[in-house]
């Protein structure tokens, strides 16, 4: 995997093992990419048909990333089509953090294709979604950059506004 540093709190990652048996897990360090990790089982289960939608989202938003740092218009484009289908799917899967962190990504990228009027309305959408999940970082982030957004918008007292609730959110 290989996309920018999270920054709405711990990612859950999704594995489902093709047959009953020992697997390996390798955690390698992208260069510039130098940290700590935890790895954490929170379930160990049977698959279940639903599944199928949790892996092909989790693939889908991971792909959307590695594009969207490409940075030329059709990348960022492909990219946006990419966070949708993942969101789509993450919807279907029934996996908030999941709709949540895709909402983030689609709104900042329709903000750097500026369709910043998209980005407004995208984004406070992934506020709710992060507020609901109790995720006061990925709030303050979607938070960030509503206020960005509306300022390219030349709204500058409510871009203020969101910058400084943002700020008191992780405060």
């Amino acid at each position: 995997i290989s996309m920018p540093r999270d920054s709405c709190g711990s990612f859950p990652m999704h594995f489902v093992g093709r047959s009953a048996g020992t697997y390996r897990i390798e955690i390698g360090i992208l260069a510039g990419a130098a940290g700590s990790y935890d790895l954490e089982l929170r379930e160990q289960r049977r698959a279940a048909p639903e599944d199928s939608d949790l892996l092909a989202a989790q693939s889908a938003y991971f792909h959307a990333w590695q594009t969207r740092v490409q940075l030329d218009r059709k990348s960022t484009e492909d990219a946006l089509a990419e966070f949708q289908k993942a969101a789509t799917l993450f919807k279907r899967a029934k996996n908030t953090w999941g709709e949540a962190a895709c909402l983030t990504g689609i709104g900042l990228t329709q903000s750097f294709l500026s369709q910043n009027d998209k980005a407004v309305a995208t984004l406070n959408l992934a506020v709710e979604s992060w507020h609901k999940l109790n995720n006061r970082k990925g709030e303050a982030l979607a938070m960030t950059r509503v206020g960005w957004a509306e300022g390219q918008l030349g709204k500058t007292e409510m871009a203020v506004t969101h910058i400084r609730s943002a700020v008191a959110q992780i405060g």
